[in-house]
Order: C-alpha cells, then structure tokens, then sequence
C-alpha cells in the first residue's frame, strides 16, 4: 500500500514550530507502516504580513517533500476578485472585502491545487493524507483508519473538533485518491454553494453529500499555530496546550 501525505496552504506560517509534531505524529508513523511520500503546495504570499508577522517563504524546506508547487498570492487575488465581482462570494454573510471570506476562498483554492495534483498522480498511490501545516496534532495518526480507506474508496475520515454550523472539521482527511480530490475541488464548483450564510465546514459537508462520499470521524485533536505564536484551540487539552506554550515561549 503507498500513500501520499499533502500540506496546503501558506506553507511558511508557522511549519517552523508545527512540523516537528507532524512528523512526530503523522509523518514517522505513516512511514513505519506504508510506502510515503509528501507533496507541498504553498500560496506564497512574498511580504505580505500573515498574523501581523513576516514570513520567510525559505521555511517551506523544512517539509521532506518530494512533491512541491506553489502560486503568488496576490495572482491568485486577482482570480478571485474577477470571479466575486458580482457579489457571489459571500460566507456567514460576509462578502470578499471581509477577510474572513477571502481567506475561506483561497484556502479553498490551495485544496483545489492538491487536487489537480492528486489527479496527475491517482494510479501511483492507494489513499492520501492531508493536513493543513498550520495544524499542531495532537493524537497520533491512525493507521488503523488509513487501511479502512482502502477496503472503502467512498469513505473520508476527518477530525469533528471543529463542526461548526451543521458543517464537517475541514484541513484534515484521510482517504482514497478518487473521494480526497472530489471533496478539494470546492473552489472550481463555487457557484453550487455560494452565497451562503454558512461557513466554509458546511461548504465541506455540501462536496461530501455532493458526491455521496461517506464521512467517518477518527481520532484526531490539533491546535492551530498562527505566526506570530498565537494558538487558537478547538478542543480543551491542558496538559498539551501548556507544553507547547512552553516550546513557543523559548
């Protein structure tokens, strides 16, 4: 069995203080067990400030990967604003000016890039992992549930941590290749859901009922690191928030 374990996003963020634990977590377990390989898209955001920081886009290779794409940001931006010029892009009922919405949207997108990737690899590898590297695990990666994926090609795994507003945990899946790229292509298929006065997990759910892939929940508990060290937690976990608050301190 070979699996492929995908990073999206705005790779340099915070990977400086996560990846240790992902491959604590998720990368040394999935290579005990399978045949791995990692693919990274970054959106790259050059100076723009993330969190109120500077990012160095050069912390990207701190990810082992074999696989690496990455697009500007601001290129990106100005797709998305022809695209929501007529007022479409609206989520919780705030439009493209509120940056809430617009980050929803190229994260979006970034998924939507892992998806084409997935597709010019689809008859190399069995089931893919993916996890935004903003994402501090805190479980280990079940390998039991990375197996089930591969008797069940419908069904998606991902963390219920952060079901908000009758939507699915998104960031995190496990999953065959053919149901992983049918759910990250939300971007291309914008018009089906938006506007809405949902979020971006119910955008999620909507692609899984979509195309009748089953969701299944594992074990998964993260906290989210920002750059400028800030941890946003989805779930009470004292005892780990106070050791990583500890390793962020130094």
């Amino acid at each position: 069995m070979k699996v492929i374990l995908c990073l999206f996003g705005v790779v340099p963020r915070s990977i400086k203080h996560t990846y240790p634990q992902l491959d604590s977590k998720i990368v040394k377990p999935l290579k005990d067990n399978f045949e791995t390989d990692i693919y990274c898209f970054n959106l790259n955001v050059e100076d723009t400030l993330v969190d109120g920081r500077n990012i160095n886009q050069s912390d990207c290779k701190i990810i082992p990967y074999d696989y690496f794409e990455e697009r500007k940001q601001k290129e990106l931006d100005t797709e998305i604003n022809k695209f929501c010029k007529d007022g479409i892009c609206s989520i919780q009922g705030k439009n493209i000016d509120d940056l809430r919405t617009k980050n929803s949207i190229r994260t979006m997108y970034s998924e939507y890039r892992t998806s084409l990737f997935l597709k010019s690899v689809q008859d190399k590898y069995d089931t893919v992992i993916v996890i935004s590297p903003d994402y501090y695990p805190i479980d280990t990666i079940s390998i039991n549930d990375v197996e089930k994926t591969y008797e069940c090609k419908e069904m998606v795994f991902t963390s219920d941590q952060a079901d908000f507003m009758d939507g699915y945990t998104d960031g995190y899946y496990i999953g065959s290749v053919v149901s992983i790229i049918k759910i990250m292509e939300r971007y291309q298929n914008l018009k089906n859901y938006l506007p809405s006065k949902k979020n971006h997990e119910w955008i999620l759910r909507r692609s899984f009922e979509d195309n009748n892939i089953i969701r299944s929940v594992t074990s998964m508990t993260f906290f989210k690191i920002r750059a400028n060290k800030e941890v946003k937690v989805l779930r009470e976990n004292d005892k780990e928030y106070i050791k990583l608050r500890k390793t962020l301190d130094k």
